[in-house]
């Protein structure tokens, strides 16, 4: 079943939140710490508060506003990559809008995805630290065939053994709302995987 994708946004149970501590000076956090906005001309990242270095977790992101054709971007990183500049380093794992077929992003090297997205789609994703492996969805469909529950097509490699944090960058008027919690979940998550 698809609910509204605000309906449970501020829940405060379960999951984790962007963290206050740990974002970009351009960052603005509301609504219980899950929508982030940006503002001027620079692009501004934040962590999550939970990381993790093995397991299976899932978790949902709404697009609320689009600033050009390079943000928000979204994914995982680790605690080494900056909050500034493009977001980029080598503990860095995200999807960008760019322009058709989009991009992921490990560090700075780009690979096409066809993670294209608009305002308010639903973006997925799931990831397998134990196998070392990230899948990104949008609207209950995983990209490049990929099929978390088998662990196969996996939309990019991470680094084995590293410490993960949900991580989203924002420039400009771009805004993302982060549904850790599965009390907020739009669609279900990939058997086997846990809220993050």
């Amino acid at each position: 079943m698809i609910i509204n994708p605000y309906v449970f946004a501020a829940a405060g149970a379960g999951g984790t939140a962007w963290n206050p501590a740990d974002k970009g000076t351009l960052i603005t956090l509301t609504n219980s710490n899950l929508t982030a906005t940006g503002s001027g001309s620079g692009n501004t990242c934040v962590r999550g508060v939970a990381h993790h270095t093995a397991g299976k977790y899932y978790y949902e992101l709404t697009v609320n506003a689009i600033a050009g054709t390079n943000y928000p971007r979204f994914g995982v990183g680790d605690s080494a990559v900056p909050l500034t500049g493009n977001g980029s380093g080598a503990g860095l794992v995200m999807a960008v809008i760019q322009v058709s077929p989009a991009f992921t992003f490990v560090g700075n090297s780009a690979i096409a995805s066809g993670v294209t997205y608009v305002v308010n789609d639903i973006m997925q994703f799931a990831v397998d630290l134990t196998a070392s492996k990230i899948w990104f969805g949008k609207n209950n469909t995983w990209i490049l065939s990929g099929n978390p529950a088998a662990g196969t097509n996996e939309s990019r490699l991470l680094t084995a053994g590293a410490d993960y944090y949900p991580f989203g960058c924002c420039q400009g008027t771009a805004q993302i709302t982060a549904r850790f919690a599965s009390a907020s979940w739009t669609y279900a998550a990939p058997s086997g995987f846990l809220e993050w």
